[in-house]
Parts: structure tokens; C-alpha cells; sequence
């Protein structure tokens, strides 16, 4: 039997700022409030085991951390991960993520088998590099036929392991490199001591998934993106546009529209002083400054991240950032000035040049990266890039959607009734 010790008071210093409250909190019996507010003010305040007022655990380490849930992986109460000493290596510098240092080849070995696996760019080494420049503890893990990267994130008073779109299998039909990537994921996030581990494997897994004890969750990527096939001449691939896109495309010219590229800090500013115009007139936010920053500084050199700007007579109106990884090219991020006229329609002709200059470089897909659902409703939030996106043609493909492997079943539970209640 689990003694449990609550102390709101002594926060760790990894969280030293409470959680802000938004609205009144229903009455609730006092027993039932106490609970509550432990829960979610106090991220890491239970220690299973430890004997109230102590500090301590009288069963050492291991006791810290509460059993799996029944259903998930009864074999782990005695086996424990291949992978819980072999996280991946620090990525110090921009030459080591291209995999042009001997020091770590670690890095350039991960990748060929993850594009080997058709694996997405989010699994790669320097997105790791990346999120590490973040400030994001990272983590990786391989084994025979699976592999995974993910870092720790925290929200709303909880700790989580995020695996995007992973893990990535050799075979994603059979089912033990799935249980075995599982197994090494939970137990990645209990010595890490999160409160459960989110994931995005692939399609055509919810069956095996549900008989693995995981619960289907909030996607945190996209799980509908639009491909083109760069393998086709240029002109056949403008052929399947829609005539609004190959007018804009082809009248870009007339209109006074040039379009360039670089990784320069000046134009990464004007790529961040649009975001900021759109935002202020629309419902879409953006990631933080320090984000598209981290992400130009690190990936940039590295010839993985690219800024291309549109400009109007030596005037930019739009900018916009792609990835470059293993052969995809990934529309990531685009703005436009709100305050020029929408009849400079520079948006296509960017992807445009994108495509050629992928194609010219070897490239074998364009992915325009994140559509709403097919059916989905006019209404949607992604309906407007949606309708933009599809425009080009591409084929529609389906990616994992998320999934959440608890570690602290009451903690998970209140995190995902709080993410339920969100207006």
C-alpha cells in the first residue's frame, strides 16, 4: 500500500511560477478540492512511497515513480528499457547536425535509416539539435526494427514526453517492434519522471494501439498534409494546379513580384514583422520570436532551414520558411504584410519558386505540411490555407494522430478533462 505525501508549498526550481488561475474553480467538497489543487499546483509534490513529512522513500529510487497501469506492458514491473542509458549525444555546433564532424557520427547513421524507414523530418537528428537549442531536454532511442526522438514538455501543471510523428517502425504492421517502441518510450518517461508520454505513430495502428492501453489524444502535428511529386517535369506538376494559382504564378512577373532567398537575421525580421501584422488581424497565432530565431540560427547553416521573400518593386510583402531533409521539402511557416494589397497575390508564386528550386536540388516530394481533415466543415480554422493548400494538387496524405501513454493516471486524467473544458 502507497503512502502519498502532498507539499504544495516547496516548488522545485524547474517551475518556479504557479499557475496562473483563469476562472472561478466550482465548489467542491473540501476532500475533493484538495485534491484537485494538489494535483495541478504542485507538478511533481506526490512521492509514492515516501513517508509523510520525511522527504525520503524508504524503498529507494525506485519507489518513486507509481506502477503501469495494468493493462499496459505487464511484463515491465521486471524488464526494463534497452534504451535507459543510451540517450543521444549533445548537438553542439551546426557542422556536427550536418554530420560534417567525426566526433559525432551517431547523427548522420540515425538518419539514414530513419529516411530508409520514410521517417519525418521531426524524428531527425537536427530537429533534436534543434529543440535542444530551445531549451528542451531531448532523448532518442533505436532498436532493431524502431526507432524514436522526443523531448520533454510541460503544460498546465504536468511533465510529458512528446515522440512526434514517431516512433517510426520497419514494419509497421507487426506488432512487436510496436510493443517494444512503447515499452521503451514509458519507460523513458518514468525515469524522466513525466506524468505520461504523447506520440503520433503511424496510420492503421488505433486498433493495436487501444490493445496496448493507449488512449487516443490531442494531436500535436498535423495529421492531414498535401504532398506534390517533384519526380514530374515542372511544367506537368503547374498543369495540375487550379487556374487561380497558374494565373498568379504566371502573371507574378507582370505584377512587379521577384522572389529570393537567404538565412539572414534582416530577413528572418521581416519574416517576424509580418507574422506579427497578420496575427493582430486574424485568429492564428504563431510560435514565439525566440522560436523562428533558434530555428534560422541552427538549421539555417546547415542548408536546412531557408527564409524566401517576396518583394514588390524592392518592397517586401511575404516571406515564408521551408525545410529541407532527406529529400522532402516542408512548407513550414509563411506571412504576408496585411497592409499591401491583396491583388499582388504573392503567396503561390513562393511555393512556386520553392518547388523549382527543390527540384533543381534533388528533392523528390514538396510537402505543403499541415490541411484540415478531408470534409471538414467551411468554418474550420484551417479552412482558408486548407483551400490554398489543395490548390497545387498534391495528394492527400494521413499521418498518425495522437496518442498518450499515462504514467500518473490522475494527473493524465485532470490534464485531459482541463484540455476537454478549454473554450
Amino acid at each position: 500500500m502507497y503512502v502519498v505525501s502532498i507539499r504544495i508549498l516547496n516548488y522545485p526550481t524547474r517551475f518556479p511560477h504557479p499557475i496562473p488561475v483563469k476562472r472561478p474553480v466550482p465548489a467542491l467538497s473540501e476532500p475533493g478540492a484538495h485534491l484537485i489543487i494538489a494535483t495541478l499546483l504542485s507538478p511533481f509534490c506526490v512521492r509514492w512511497g515516501a513517508a509523510p513529512g520525511t522527504g525520503t522513500d524508504p524503498r529507494g529510487d525506485a519507489g518513486r515513480t507509481p506502477p503501469a497501469p495494468k493493462k499496459l506492458f505487464t511484463a515491465m514491473r521486471d524488464a526494463k528499457s534497452p534504451c535507459r542509458k543510451r540517450q543521444c549525444p549533445p548537438f553542439a555546433t551546426v557542422n556536427a547536425i550536418a554530420g560534417n564532424s567525426s566526433a559525432l557520427p551517431a547523427p548522420a547513421a540515425w538518419d539514414l535509416q530513419l529516411a530508409a524507414w520514410h521517417g519525418h523530418i521531426l524524428q531527425s537528428a537536427p530537429w533534436r539539435a534543434f529543440r535542444e537549442a530551445l531549451g528542451y531536454p531531448v532523448t532518442a532511442c533505436q532498436g532493431e526494427d524502431w526507432m524514436w526522438s522526443a523531448y520533454e514538455e510541460t503544460g498546465r501543471g504536468v511533465r510529458y514526453l512528446y515522440c512526434p510523428y514517431g516512433p517510426v517502425l520497419k514494419n509497421p504492421g507487426a506488432n512487436g517492434p510496436l510493443r517494444e517502441s512503447l515499452q521503451s518510450l514509458l519507460q523513458e518517461g518514468k525515469d524522466r519522471g513525466q506524468d505520461f508520454v504523447r506520440l503520433e505513430p503511424g496510420t492503421g495502428l488505433d486498433a493495436k494501439m487501444k490493445d496496448m492501453g493507449a488512449i487516443p489524444s490531442f494531436d500535436g502535428q498535423p495529421q492531414w498534409t498535401t504532398v506534390l511529386d517533384l519526380a514530374r517535369p515542372a511544367e506537368e506538376l503547374k498543369h495540375s494546379f487550379t487556374k487561380g494559382h497558374r494565373s498568379s504564378i504566371n502573371g507574378a512577373q507582370r505584377r512587379g513580384l521577384t522572389i529570393r532567398h537567404s538565412t539572414s537575421t534582416e530577413d528572418l525580421a521581416l519574416f517576424l514583422s509580418f507574422l506579427e501584422r497578420a496575427s493582430k488581424k486574424s485568429r492564428f497565432h504563431g510560435h514565439e520570436q525566440r522560436y523562428y530565431e533558434t530555428l534560422i540560427r541552427t538549421l539555417g547553416p546547415a542548408g536546412i532551414a531557408t527564409i524566401y521573400l517576396a518583394e514588390h518593386e524592392d518592397t517586401p510583402v511575404a516571406a515564408a520558411i521551408c525545410l529541407d531533409w532527406a529529400g522532402v521539402r516542408y512548407y513550414a511557416h509563411a506571412a504576408a504584410d496585411p497592409e499591401q494589397p491583396r491583388s499582388l497575390a504573392p503567396a503561390a508564386p513562393v511555393c512556386w519558386q520553392m518547388i523549382l528550386d527543390a527540384q533543381k536540388n534533388g528533392s523528390h516530394s514538396f510537402d505543403l505540411y499541415g490541411i484540415a481533415p478531408p470534409g471538414a466543415s467551411p468554418t474550420h480554422p484551417w479552412a482558408g490555407f486548407t483551400q490554398f493548400k489543395l490548390a497545387f494538387g498534391g495528394r492527400v496524405v494521413e499521418r498518425g494522430h495522437g496518442w498518450d501513454l499515462p504514467i500518473r493516471k490522475l494527473r493524465h486524467t485532470v490534464y485531459r478533462t482541463m484540455q476537454k473544458l478549454r473554450p
